[in-house]
Parts: C-alpha cells; sequence; structure tokens
C-alpha cells in the first residue's frame, strides 16, 4: 500500500460514525480484488483513491455535505442493468454520489462491477 500522508485509519476516522463499517468493509473488499489504495490529505480533508493498474475506479472526497463517492464508470455501459436498479436520484448523478444509508450498497455495487469488467479486460 502506498504511503502517503495520510494512513486508512486516519482516513476512516475522518468517515461520519455511522458510515466507517461500510467504507472498510468496502476497502478490504476492493484491496482483496487488487486494487491499490493512495491517500492524499486534501484541503477539504482526506482523499482516498481505488486504483487497479495504476488507473483510478474510485475516489472518496470529502466535502461540507459529507463523504462522497466518485466512480470512475469507464466501462459502465457493460454493467448498464446495475446502474438501471439504482434510484432515480442517483442515475442523474454521473457517478459522484454522496454517502448515505440509501446509496452505500449502491456504491459497492456500482464500484465492484467496473473492477470485474476491468479485470476480465486486462
Amino acid at each position: 500500500m502506498a504511503k502517503e500522508k495520510g494512513s486508512f485509519k486516519e482516513f476512516l476516522s475522518a468517515v461520519a460514525p455511522e458510515y466507517q463499517a461500510f467504507v472498510e468493509k468496502l476497502n478490504n473488499k476492493l484491496i482483496k480484488q487488487g486494487c491499490d489504495l493512495v491517500i492524499k490529505e486534501a484541503k477539504s480533508g482526506y482523499a482516498a483513491s481505488y486504483q487497479l493498474e495504476k488507473k483510478t475506479v474510485m475516489n472518496w472526497v470529502f466535502r461540507k455535505s459529507g463523504v462522497l463517492a466518485r466512480i470512475y464508470g469507464d466501462n459502465a455501459g457493460k454493467y448498464e442493468d446495475i446502474i438501471a436498479s439504482l434510484p432515480a436520484e442517483m442515475q442523474k448523478k454521473r457517478m459522484f454520489f454522496l454517502l448515505t444509508n440509501e446509496t452505500a450498497e449502491h456504491i459497492a455495487r456500482l464500484v465492484c462491477a467496473e473492477v470485474t469488467v476491468r479485470k476480465s479486460a486486462s
């Protein structure tokens, strides 16, 4: 794991307590799937990026509103069924989602679908 300015523990402690377990679980899943985690300190807090073969799959970004997941859906066309199953609000957001109890599992499904497609392509 790349040692940047912040550790995963520090990043996790900046996440709202009610979402820490989810973020940690997703982190473990992505690491297991071969993603590298890169954590940097940004003005608004930490930014954590998950990369597969040096290409970003997803970032966690802190904003005043909370933690946002930015998913790089390069292969979104290959899992349109998952995108179609998203709540309408999330379908409008172009892969940039505020982490809430409602969006958490959808975020996990999207990013895991993207990782799966990228891995099968490589």
